[in-house]
């Protein structure tokens, strides 16, 4: 996953409006646990959609789970703090 995280990078660099990879990014974001990242590059998916005459709505309906994933309350136990990153990424 760090690697993925190297590349997509690049990729942006070369494409920064490409919302599609800043929607791959925030993926990769959240399964490495980086939920204040993940939801960043999720806001910026859906802020590059938005600027569209007619915005993907399907699109925007995908990033938006990353987004209130970060607003879930997260839990404690013995081991520490948990965050699990939705099956749906």
């Amino acid at each position: 996953m760090k690697q993925a995280a190297k590349w997509i990078d690049q990729a942006l660099e070369k494409n920064p409006d490409a919302y599609f990879m800043h929607y791959k990014k925030a993926q990769i974001q959240a399964r490495l646990g980086n939920r204040k990242e993940a939801t960043a590059s999720a806001q910026k998916t859906i802020d590059i959609l938005m600027k569209d005459n007619a915005p993907d709505e399907s699109a925007i309906k995908n990033a938006q789970p990353i987004i209130d994933s970060s607003k879930v309350t997260i839990s404690s136990d013995v081991a520490g703090p948990t965050w699990r990153c939705p099956s749906n990424f």
